[in-house]
């Protein structure tokens, strides 16, 4: 793969070349209709390259690709792992899907925040993306924050829709104050949380969240035989909404998603103003800064280095 950057002049400058494949490689392939993976591993095992594709091969149409990411646009893409309750693949003529998760998948935040590929294709620009429209509206993705909102926002962006734009798109044409906007909907805590439209089993269990009386469990479902044994745990984290809320307006700080500790750049007792980061957190190869919501004095300071927190779990106080 190689990369470049076009100038205000209209020349070509190189930027680098990436002798392996690239997340980027579906759009060759849709455009080009060559299994690009395929023929790495035929030429890895000794067999000489195809004729056909040593031939005068020319592009076919138009490609999009977006990346479906458990991040929270609204939030400065935060990570968001946790579980998927629901998932929904798109379909279709054009559409291609690469993903590798499911309902009752927990995303783990070692790794990187990708969830799925979406790639479409069409005889020419519009077309492919009126069909990425179609796919990411028809996607279900519940129980983790995406970026769906934020590529159908942009998929409606009249600089993007004209093709005049520039890698300066997200701050310039699209604001902090536009992506706040993304913010996804807050979840109904009466509401039954559990595996949707496409449930698969991983080994011979089922995982699911539901709310009872407004409270949250883990549930498992293990079948044996003929025989199904349900087990619920309640998990150690509070649920999103108004306890959340006044703990943010007393000086709690609580970890907005599973992740490592990375550092505490402040001391027990330290005096603080508003803004101040307090910890910070590194979930899916990303930091997030948790800073002081007031003035005043560190009073609690509960995390260390190298430790793993919980969503909602409290991190430091400051009174």
């Amino acid at each position: 793969t190689v990369e470049f950057m076009v100038g205000a002049d209209k020349n070509f400058y190189f930027l680098e070349m990436n002798t392996r494949i690239q997340v980027e490689h579906t759009v060759t392939e849709m455009v080009y209709g060559v299994d690009l993976v395929k023929e790495q591993i035929r030429i890895a095992a000794g067999e000489a390259i195809a004729d056909w594709l040593l031939g005068d091969l020319q592009p076919r149409g138009w490609s999009l690709e977006c990346r479906v990411n458990a991040e929270d646009p609204s939030q400065n893409f935060r990570p968001s792992p946790g579980l998927i309750t629901r998932y929904r693949r798109p379909g279709g003529l054009g559409v291609r899907i690469d993903d590798a998760v499911y309902s009752g998948y927990r995303i783990p935040d070692q790794y990187d925040s990708m969830i799925a590929k979406v790639v479409t294709w069409g005889k020419d620009r519009p077309e492919a993306i009126a069909r990425m429209k179609r796919a990411l509206k028809e996607m279900i993705v519940e129980g983790v924050p995406t970026t769906i909102p934020l590529h159908l926002s942009i998929l409606d962006h009249p600089s993007f829709v004209s093709g005049d734009l520039t890698t300066h798109f997200i701050g310039q044409e699209m604001t902090k104050e536009d992506l706040a906007k993304l913010a996804p909907p807050a979840l109904d805590p009466l509401a039954t949380v559990v595996a949707g439209d496409e449930p698969r089993e991983r080994g011979t269990e089922r995982q699911f969240e539901v709310v009872v009386n407004r409270e949250l469990f883990a549930v498992t479902v293990s079948e044996i035989g003929a025989q199904a044994t349900l087990t619920a745990v309640k998990p150690k984290r509070p649920g999103a909404g108004r306890s959340a809320v006044l703990a943010a307006a007393s000086g709690s700080l609580t970890a907005p998603m599973h992740a490592t500790v990375s550092r505490v750049p402040v001391e027990l007792g330290q005096v603080v103003t508003a803004g101040t980061p307090l910890v910070v957190l590194e979930a899916m190869k990303m930091e997030t800064e948790i800073t002081a919501p007031v003035d005043g004095t560190v009073v609690e300071l509960n995390v260390k280095p190298g430790q793993t927190v919980e969503g909602g779990q409290v991190l430091a106080v400051v009174k």
